[in-house]
């Protein structure tokens, strides 16, 4: 895997989904700046830049449809980390699915599954907190269903009161990027 800049980040971006790159520069210098995206330690390219992970622009964009959908810029590092962390959803049988970012990085290559991730926004003790996880193929895994009715004989309880449930549609959002990636890299094989 190689290593992109944030310039590089914001033109592959900007190339998928046909908008101005500016933007997205500067919101993504922005996230750097707030050291919610992670630079690769003590590598820098040209001029200097911050090298970051190619991976890292999936996570990337994923931050931007939440600044897009009206999260606030510094609410990005609370949902960044629910983002992130990883939960196991185990069947009757045994098997187990795991779900993080990384899992729904992965599905973008083999090409399978629909992940989305919710973020249920509820209000404790006067303070907006976040409540995230992840759906494969509308499945919640263990993680209630906040926008369906609770299963019967089942209450949803919770410590304070949803306010709203965002959902941010990873594959739709993030399979663009996979394609433009795949497309420049075709394009500088063949040349």
């Amino acid at each position: 895997m190689k290593d992109i800049t944030l310039r590089n980040m914001s033109h592959i971006i900007a190339a998928s989904e046909k908008r101005a790159e500016e933007k997205i520069f500067n919101q993504l210098k922005g996230l750097a700046g707030r050291g919610i995206l992670s630079p690769v330690p003590g590598n820098y390219g040209k001029k200097g830049a911050l090298l970051f992970p190619q991976q890292e622009i999936y996570r990337a964009r994923t931050l931007l449809a939440a600044l897009d959908n009206g999260f606030a810029a510094d609410a990005l590092t609370q949902f960044d980390a629910q983002m992130r962390r990883e939960s196991r959803e185990i069947y009757p049988d045994g098997k187990h699915v795991e779900r993080s970012l990384d899992h729904a990085i992965s599905a973008l290559e083999a090409g399978t599954k629909n992940w989305i991730f919710q973020v249920g926004q509820l209000r404790i003790d006067g303070e907006l907190e976040f409540s995230g996880h992840w759906a494969v193929d509308g499945r919640h895994g263990s993680a209630p269903d906040w926008l369906g009715q609770p299963p019967e004989g089942y209450e949803y309880s919770y410590a304070g009161s949803f306010e709203a449930v965002t959902s941010i549609m990873f594959t739709n959002v993030c399979l663009p990027i996979f394609n433009e990636i795949k497309r420049r890299d075709k394009e500088k094989k063949d040349s």
